[in-house]
């Protein structure tokens, strides 16, 4: 009895279809007729496959029309819903430049990680509240509030990216509280 929710379970599966490849390739077995699914599949990612370098300039690409759009809203600081959306969306655009380095589900599965969950759903969550405050509520103040946790969030998440970041920034304003 092997329980699937058990992390041994996926070397089990792995060395299964190991060991059916190498039946398919010795000509022991003979390799099913693949599905419909697995046609799709297989058609899709030949489809969506980037060289690196396509990959690289994809990247460079998105990531320089994010910081662009996000420098380009301080064109718009006196009215605060544009400066919102435009920041906003300079900073989603921006997040999703890595996804074209890493590929979509790398770049999720990295965003979800324990040790960065919180700081996702706070930086996304601040995002939301921006633009619901700049284009529902309209309510410049709000706006602005958005934009400074979504700042604070957008750092916050960077620094999960660096080892060890989070806790230095933490202890050193720590310090500071401590020693006013």
């Amino acid at each position: 009895f092997i329980c699937l929710s058990h992390p041994m379970s996926g070397m089990f599966a792995s060395l299964k279809r190991s060991m059916e490849k190498a039946g398919y390739q010795l000509g022991i077995t003979e390799e099913p007729e693949p599905t419909l699914l697995d046609t799709v599949r297989a058609e899709f990612s030949e489809a969506t496959t980037m060289s690196y370098t396509t990959r690289f300039y994809g990247f460079c690409a998105c990531f320089s029309v994010g910081i662009l759009m996000s420098m380009m809203s301080s064109l718009f600081w006196g009215n605060p819903t544009k400066f919102g959306v435009t920041y906003t969306f300079g900073n989603l655009i921006s997040i999703c430049s890595m996804m074209f380095l890493f590929g979509p589900k790398a770049q999720i599965e990295g965003m979800t990680k324990s040790y960065r969950v919180i700081a996702t759903l706070l930086y996304v969550l601040c995002m939301v509240a921006t633009l619901v405050s700049a284009l529902y509520l309209r309510d410049p103040l709000l706006t602005l509030i958005c934009i400074i946790a979504q700042s604070a969030a957008l750092t916050w998440y960077c620094l999960s990216y660096i080892p060890y970041a989070r806790s230095i920034v933490a202890r050193c304003f720590g310090s500071m509280v401590n020693d006013s």
